[in-house]
């Protein structure tokens, strides 16, 4: 999703498949360290894109088998020889990808193996000049037994507001009648809580006006919508006629409706 808008002005699709199976998986990763290898690989497949054409990036996520989890991000771009492939591996090697002023491409990429070696799994890059390049990564992985989540686990609502002010009142009210609120600052921050929060039950409050460089909430709600939940309430002081063109998202004001 945080690519999605990074490179929203691109003329980039950016999508992402995840088996189902995987939701019940473990990997033994540092997590910020490994968000910044997949934010840096999908970066070098959005750079590696000629201009002149409409680049596609597919990152998929499926069991390779029953000890391995494979995440792969395969790009259209103008691809990798062989002996380039090979000298990406060297460190200290730098390849200045198209359209771009950056040129750690062979840098970033060795750094991405050493760490994926360190977690226990493997990078495997495949490629073809004029076609594109699939990264592939295997993790050892832990399968969870699925267990049962009662309604009861399930937050009432959730809060997306970068005001502290409003944030304690609507703590308060919800305290108040009993209801279990979720309060956070950034979208970015919705993933941490995705297995307690109900597509069809959950309702979503959400601020239009989220801060600097943060997406506007109207589009947020298009994404969340786009995966399936189903209450969406965008609270905000703007005119609901600026938001006609989402007949499906209901507009209240700023005031905490419990």
């Amino acid at each position: 999703t945080e690519k999605q808008f990074e490179f929203k002005n691109h003329q980039v699709i950016i999508k992402l498949e995840a088996d189902p199976n995987t939701q019940e998986i473990l990997v033994n990763v540092n997590q910020i360290e490994f968000k910044r290898i997949i934010s840096n690989l999908i970066n070098n497949s959005i750079e590696a894109i000629p201009s002149d054409k409409i680049g596609e990036v597919l990152i998929t996520q499926t069991l390779s088998d029953l000890n391995n989890t494979l995440i792969t991000i395969q790009d259209n771009g103008k691809g990798i020889s062989n002996d380039l492939i090979n000298k990406l591996g060297e460190k200290g090697f730098s390849y200045k990808k198209e359209n771009s002023n950056k040129s750690g491409f062979g840098l970033g990429l060795n750094h991405a193996k050493d760490c994926i070696d360190k977690f226990g799994g493997r990078l495997i890059i495949e490629s073809e000049v004029g076609i594109g390049t699939t990264l592939k990564i295997y993790l050892p992985c832990i399968i969870q037994e699925k267990i049962s989540v009662s309604s009861d686990d399930f937050y009432d609502c959730v809060l997306l507001d970068n005001d502290e002010l409003v944030s304690l009142i609507w703590q308060s009210r919800a305290k108040k009648k009993d209801i279990k609120l979720l309060v956070i600052r950034k979208p970015a921050e919705l993933e941490f809580y995705l297995s307690k929060i109900s597509k069809n039950n959950t309702t979503i409050y959400i601020d239009s006006e989220l801060g600097e460089n943060q997406v506007k909430g109207e589009e947020f709600a298009e994404v969340l919508q786009y995966d399936g939940y189903q209450k969406l309430i965008l609270t905000t002081g703007h005119d609901k006629e600026k938001f006609a063109h989402l007949p499906w998202l209901e507009c209240i004001g700023k005031t905490c409706p419990f």
